[in-house]
């Protein structure tokens, strides 16, 4: 009987060493814990979030007679457009070298486009300013001058 309570001890004292170092793992994600546990995380924040965005309408989506109408009156204001430029810069620029030219003025009951004359800037270059008014406000656009 000695020699079963031998063995059995000798059986006990080889299991406990295999036995390892026990490790606590601390994974409460909200204080760093596993990354894996993130989602966690992100349902806490949602569950506490009350934001909630506005909804933003969209506008009405045109009918085929709308988008029509939108490409005529486009067309039109293109026309009447290129019609008063061609008609400022029959003023304003001189037909053989392309140039502004100074003193023009030109006015089409909308716009009042002046062209003044030579000024020399200050690095000695020649200018000219271009005043573009509509009565209300005035564009000022300094423009190089250059001789033929």
């Amino acid at each position: 009987m000695n020699f079963r309570i031998y063995v059995f001890l000798i059986l006990i004292s080889t299991n406990s060493a295999f036995a390892t170092e026990l490790v606590y793992r601390f994974d409460n994600p909200n204080f760093g814990g596993s990354p894996l546990n993130g989602p966690v995380l992100l349902n806490e924040a949602n569950a506490q979030n009350g934001y909630k965005a506005p909804k933003v309408e969209l506008a009405p989506k045109k009918t085929d007679i709308e988008k029509f109408t939108d490409k005529v009156s486009t067309a039109l204001l293109n026309k009447i457009a290129a019609s008063n430029i061609d008609a400022i810069t029959n003023v304003i620029v001189d037909p053989v070298t392309g140039n502004l030219v100074p003193g023009a003025n030109a006015d089409t009951g909308i716009y009042n486009i002046s062209v003044s004359n030579v000024v020399n800037g200050d690095n000695g270059t020649k200018q000219l300013n271009v005043i573009i008014s509509d009565g209300i406000t005035n564009t000022n656009i300094s423009v190089p001058y250059f001789d033929e």
